[in-house]
């Protein structure tokens, strides 16, 4: 009978079979086309719905929305017929401690790595700096250490925003939070990554 379970051994070859030259492409693409200019960029009401709901997929790309998706896509795989008990709490086993190793190796590499070394500033950092609100310039701003950024700008933050710029306290808080470089995107890679995974995973299981 055929084995429908995720050998623990393979599995950070699979991963890596497939999560690996998506990110390649990802930075192909960032390096062969030109750079965005985030100042060039759309904007909208800050203050408005749409800046709520932009921050409630942003803050999604978190630790709870990843929590959430990952528990449904374990439950699905772990209480599929096929496979002995045993054999699926050994598989979510080792796809959480994989998801983990993944996800967060990625997200080092990417802030401490990739981005400094493309070095594309934040949109909303640069236009406080065109608004004369950020006290000094982009590039001054980005030589401190990231810790550093995010305590600078809440020492000047206000109750409404950043001085005449007036915007939600969730998106003002997360301005505060989210200071490294722009690009590549952290939720976007984790998201391919995410998705990526759990897709070897799959065809991993159903084709034994």
């Amino acid at each position: 009978m055929r084995s429908c379970g995720v050998r623990p051994g393979d599995a950070l070859i699979l991963a890596a079979r497939w999560v690996v030259p998506a990110y390649a492409l990802l930075l192909m693409l960032l390096f062969v086309f030109d750079r965005f200019d985030p100042g060039s960029e759309p904007t909208f009401d800050l203050a408005g719905s749409i800046a709520l709901v932009a921050w409630v997929f942003a803050e999604s790309g978190q630790t709870f929305g990843v929590v959430a998706i990952a528990t449904v896509l374990l439950l699905i795989m772990v209480t599929r017929s096929g496979p002995s008990l045993r054999s699926r709490m050994l598989e979510m086993a080792v796809m959480i401690v994989v998801s983990i190793v993944v996800l967060y190796g990625g997200k080092l590499l990417n802030d401490h790595v990739v981005k400094p070394a493309v070095g594309v500033a934040r949109p909303n950092i640069v236009q406080l700096s065109e608004l004369d609100l950020l006290g000094m310039d982009v590039e001054d701003f980005y030589d401190m250490s990231q810790t550093s950024r995010s305590e600078y700008l809440d020492t000047i933050k206000t109750e409404t925003g950043f001085g005449d710029l007036v915007m939600r306290p969730q998106v003002r808080d997360h301005w505060v939070k989210e200071t490294a470089f722009a690009r590549p995107s952290g939720h976007s890679l984790a998201s391919l990554t995410f998705a990526t995974f759990y897709l070897s995973m799959a065809i991993s299981a159903l084709t034994g």
